[in-house]
């Protein structure tokens, strides 16, 4: 399965680089990862103790890339909007940047230990020989396989009606609510490159472009919401920065509001794109 391939190419690049597009990679990797297992799950079930140690990686990466975004994208953004010196928004930024190597060192830490090769080898152990036995004849194996492509298309049809649903009232939604619409968006997405040798090329291309220009707005008004999280646990940790943090929120939600125009346009065109057929 090319997504443990896509988690393991990049290993290197976080633990000898500190590449922070390779720790992007080893999450899309695992997300990717993560949809193929959800809807092979009635085929496929993984196994608990593998969904622990998924779960235990997933974690450390995931904060890992949520302190470098804030750092390296989101804060350097809002700052562009922020018109006044505020006092107190360089010891914020380097606060940010002591936490970002904090969690970085913990991902760094995780990828290059024995439980990390242990879980890969055991997920790729589980991979090839795992299912053995789940088909007891020749005949019930080419009956499984003339199934694939009407559970390809129902994979789809689900996936997109989920989207669809989720979407209604996306102009006016909440924080919480975005996210739910972008994860609908991203389930989407990897169905359909996960069949997509079965699908008619040009629609697929355009309605997998449809759905990543989708996520891509619906990805950056998450990382200003993860932002405002991060930045209150910061407050926490630095009452001294409170006042200061206070303020760079207040700019983030204004921010955050006023960005979320920018859905629009990309929600119109992924409902013009077709559904791709075999």
């Amino acid at each position: 399965m090319n997504c443990v391939a896509q988690i393991q190419a990049n290993r290197s690049g976080i633990a000898q680089r500190r590449d922070p597009e390779s720790l992007h990679q080893m999450r899309i990797g695992l997300r990717r990862l993560d949809s193929a297992l959800d809807l092979f799950a009635d085929f496929f079930p993984l196994p608990e103790y593998l969904q622990t140690e998924l779960h235990w990686l997933s974690g450390h990466l995931g904060a890992a890339r949520d302190w470098d975004v804030l750092k390296n994208a989101t804060l350097p953004e809002l700052a562009t909007v922020i018109d006044e010196e505020k006092p107190g928004l360089s010891e914020i930024e380097a606060a940010i940047a002591d936490r970002s190597e904090e969690k970085y060192d913990a991902a760094i830490e995780a990828v290059d230990s024995v439980r990390y090769q242990q879980l890969m080898q055991k997920l790729e152990d589980w991979l090839q020989t795992g299912n053995e036995g789940i088909f007891h004849s020749a005949k019930e194996r080419k009956q499984a396989l003339a199934r694939i492509p009407g559970f390809a298309h129902e994979c789809l049809s689900h996936a997109q009606r989920q989207l669809f649903k989720r979407g209604e009232k996306l102009r006016d939604a909440a924080p919480k609510a975005r996210h739910k619409v972008r994860i609908a968006a991203k389930k989407a997405r990897y169905a359909a490159e996960f069949f997509d040798a079965l699908l008619a090329k040009k629609t697929a291309r355009r309605y997998v472009k449809s759905l990543a220009s989708l996520q891509d707005e619906l990805g950056h008004l998450n990382d200003m919401s993860m932002a405002g999280k991060l930045l209150k646990e910061l407050a926490d940790r630095h009452p001294n920065l409170g006042q200061s943090i206070y303020f760079v929120r207040g700019y983030l939600a204004a921010y955050m509001e006023s960005e979320a125009g920018k859905i629009q346009p990309a929600w119109k065109a992924f409902k013009k794109s077709d559904l791709p057929r075999q």
